[in-house]
């Protein structure tokens, strides 16, 4: 396990809270006026209920599960820092379908990851989550293919999965003032290590969106400047 500081300068949601640090220990609730229920522990056999029936997580996703869910019911932003080959996509989309299922949170929730892994992501969710990629959104393609994936009405969208490329060029501009019309339950950034840089324009339009929840993903060894 790689032990992870915060990434320097991080991202805000929208109360203001910045990401908290360690895979190793959790800490008491930001806030006394959490609307949040209380955490409980999800037992194999509960999880179980997430997926397919012949889907289950091993022991080690299971415990970051139960970790990331308890940091959001303590209003905590994460950082989920595990080698290469761990199921850290797994277990993300095993968080985004306990809130689908126990908690009744289908979305909207956008997903921001590199072009490399775009199409793993995709996979997994279908594999995973058939309710969630029901309402999937893979933005990606043409400016017409993008025009029209934008006539979508939000409520009935429960994933955006995109890249880093929406949130790095000037041609992502008008990507960008619809994403910003959402109201995220959760953003999700894959390898997200390469938002260290608060001056890059992915890290500074990432802060634009408006988010409830903010799990940032890293197979990578980070520490604060």
């Amino acid at each position: 396990t790689v032990t992870v500081d915060l990434i320097s300068s991080p991202l805000q949601n929208k109360r203001g809270q910045q990401m908290h640090k360690s895979t190793t220990t959790s800490s008491s609730s930001s806030s006394s006026s959490s609307s949040k229920p209380s955490f409980e522990f999800v037992h194999k056999q509960e999880a179980a209920t997430l997926f397919p029936s012949n889907l289950e997580l091993k022991n080690y996703q299971l415990t970051g599960l139960n970790w990331l869910l308890c940091l959001y019911h303590a209003d905590y932003n994460c950082i989920l820092a595990d080698d290469m080959g761990l199921g850290k996509t797994i277990q993300a989309i095993a968080f985004l379908a306990y809130l689908e299922k126990k908690r009744n949170i289908s979305g909207p929730h956008l997903l921001v990851v590199p072009a490399s892994t775009y199409q793993n992501w995709h996979n997994e969710i279908e594999t995973w989550s058939p309710t969630l990629f029901s309402n999937l959104v893979a933005y990606r393609g043409t400016p017409h293919e993008k025009e029209q994936m934008r006539s979508i009405p939000r409520q009935n969208v429960s994933i955006i999965l995109t890249t880093y490329n929406m949130f790095e060029r000037d041609s992502g501009k008008d990507d960008r003032s619809w994403l910003r019309k959402f109201d995220f339950q959760t953003l999700i950034c894959d390898e997200a290590h390469g938002l260290k840089n608060e001056q890059s324009k992915r890290h500074q339009n990432l802060e634009l969106m408006n988010t409830e929840h903010r799990l940032m993903l890293t197979g990578t060894p980070m520490q604060n400047d």
